[in-house]
């Protein structure tokens, strides 16, 4: 139909298989004029059409972007940081430009009490999609089966201060009044529809189709790495870095194996590990489950 066409995407962390699903799907000709996001190396559709300089494309810090939809879910200009000086998202090193289609600064330099800053424009939100795990006719949305809750609040809240609408997909329908208030993470206030997929189509992960242990339900058994291989080797050379007391975030590849290294070392209670997403404790999970955890103390957005 070639519609709808020229949409600007806003995305985080990749949201993609490595091959055909996630955000692949719109990566057609047309469909796409701008893409901001923080890495796209799970979407090579999407890598593609960036390449070819068929649309726009900015990288920015995944953090810088979350605090992006969170400006303009409170009308603000922007997210204001240090974050990103000296970098390629430096005004001074390309602004986050990821190829020469791209042209527009989404990124500024900007002075605030005599000391230098860096501010990642908020971007207007037309339509949010998000996912939950139950909803009732009044679209409250509860997260008990997600693995994470990330920024699915934050997306809706952008999109409703932007005169834009909210989509949000579920895998189960609840009669009105029936949800424990304390258990909706999304009011019905800010949902516009809600979309009750079929169970091959709300997998936790692309990994996984459905975890207790994710969902923080049950405490289960971690499962380790028997060979000694490359990754184990640097895992456990890191490990040593980490003292007793510390709060470490730990990022996807080679990082997700030190969780694994000090649960096989028996000291995985002496600090805090930690994931972007907002798993604080427990044993992160690796590859297309990365994010989610297993035996985590908390879980935040």
């Amino acid at each position: 139909t070639k519609t709808p066409d020229k949409l600007t995407l806003v995305v985080g962390a990749a949201v993609g298989d490595s091959k055909t699903k996630g955000i692949n799907h719109i990566a057609q000709d047309g469909m796409l004029k701008r893409v901001v996001g923080a890495h796209f190396a799970l979407c090579p559709e999407l890598v593609k059409i960036c390449q070819s300089e068929k649309v726009e494309a900015y990288s920015f810090p995944l953090g810088s972007i979350s605090r992006m939809l969170r400006a303009a879910a409170t009308r603000s200009p922007g997210h204001i940081t240090t974050v990103g000086f000296g970098t390629l998202v430096d005004p001074k090193m390309g602004g986050g430009k990821m190829n020469k289609s791209t042209t527009e600064d989404l990124v500024e330099e900007i002075e605030v009490y005599g000391k230098k800053y860096l501010i990642y424009k908020a971007i207007p939100i037309n339509v949010a999609i998000i996912r939950g795990t139950t909803a009732d006719p009044l679209g409250n949305i509860t997260m008990e089966h997600e693995s994470l809750y990330a920024d699915n609040l934050v997306q809706a809240m952008a999109a409703r201060a932007s005169g834009g609408k909210v989509i949000a997909q579920v895998s189960r329908m609840a009669v009105a009044g029936s949800l424990e208030p304390r258990k909706v993470r999304i009011p019905g206030t800010l949902v516009d529809g809600v979309v009750l997929a079929d169970p091959a189509s709300h997998h936790m992960s692309y990994l996984t189709e459905y975890s207790a242990g994710h969902a923080g339900e049950v405490q289960v058994p971690v499962t380790l790495r028997a060979e000694l291989d490359e990754r184990k080797v640097i895992a456990r050379r890191a490990l040593l870095e980490v003292r007793p007391g510390d709060v470490v975030n730990t990022g996807i590849g080679l990082p997700d194996g030190v969780a694994t290294a000090a649960e096989e070392e028996g000291v995985r209670d002496r600090f805090t590990l930690t994931t972007e997403p907002g798993v604080h404790g427990g044993v992160g999970a690796s590859g297309l489950d990365f994010g989610a955890a297993v035996n985590y103390h908390a879980l935040i957005e």
